[in-house]
């Protein structure tokens, strides 16, 4: 069995000239942090919110991924138009991203509900750190297809949201790295493939202690997707409970509690369903 996994893998290494990954990142607060993927969002809400996130994915396998950041939304610059600054940092074992997002939006308001149309500016670093490969052959000065230095690159990309909400449900859609922008270290290039996204939620009030809120996020570049059907539940508009289906790939329960002195704090955690998942029983 590890012979054929070895042979398979060198045949891959050798006709391949393209390698596709996981590129967008994985967040399971979606709900609560939509302007990462959707820049329309931020005329949401009335005040000035400002959000920290952190995910460590695949607990104990070293180099896993872990993306964090900040969110800082004004939703109320003016009647129609509200703005917001992202900045994430997505590490995923060598590959370390960097990103930094200026999200504008406009809203044009109708009786009972409201249409916005955002644009984001984003400038993106990449780069690589501990050059430390190891490989079956230890030659590594011979392989064009390895990046040897601890270089890193910069590139700009922009993209574009639409989002309609009323007071009980909304939709929205979005697509980010419109200019498929490639970043170059040593021989090596690379290159973000244009990343589809819709969103919908809606609040159903069962009684005067109890709402539930069904959200769902789907992600695509036209080669591989990912779906999050979330649903979450508010007793007395404050405690936050939670679960999440994340399709072929996770479960996850969900925790918080809102309007702490204006201070929300949310904590989730991921049964995966895969391999990868499983391993240690990593969350």
């Amino acid at each position: 069995m590890k012979l054929q996994l070895i042979l398979y893998i060198a045949v891959v290494l050798v006709f391949t000239t393209k390698i596709v990954a996981q590129q967008a990142p994985q967040l399971t607060h979606f709900m609560f942090n939509e302007s990462v993927y959707n820049p329309s969002s931020v005329v949401d809400g009335g005040e000035m919110c400002a959000s920290v996130f952190y995910r460590s994915q695949w607990l104990g396998v070293i180099g896993a991924p872990v993306f964090m950041g900040v969110n800082i939304n004004l939703p109320k610059l003016t009647n129609n138009m509200g703005v917001g600054l992202t900045v994430y940092n997505d590490k995923l074992g060598k590959l370390n991203n960097t990103n930094i997002d200026l999200n504008y939006a406009y809203s044009v308001s109708f009786e009972k509900s409201k249409l916005s149309m955002g644009i984001k500016l984003s400038i993106s670093n990449k780069s690589f750190s501990d050059i430390d490969w190891i490989t079956p052959d230890n030659e590594i000065g011979n392989d064009p297809s390895i990046i040897k230095t601890t270089n890193n690159s910069w590139s700009p990309d922009f993209g574009i949201g639409f989002k309609y909400f009323s007071k009980k449900w909304s939709v929205g859609a979005s697509v980010l790295n419109l200019i498929e922008m490639k970043n170059t270290f040593d021989d090596v290039q690379t290159s973000g493939k244009r990343q589809y996204y819709f969103t919908g939620s809606y609040n159903y009030i069962v009684n005067s202690t109890l709402s539930l809120v069904p959200n769902l996020l789907l992600k695509s570049d036209l080669n591989a997707h990912s779906l999050d059907i979330n649903i979450n539940s508010y007793l007395y508009n404050n405690i936050v409970i939670g679960a999440t289906y994340r399709w072929q790939d996770a479960t996850a329960i969900l925790l918080g509690y809102k309007d702490l002195k204006g201070i929300n704090i949310y904590y989730s955690y991921d049964f995966g369903m895969n391999e990868i998942g499983s391993f240690r029983n990593s969350g």
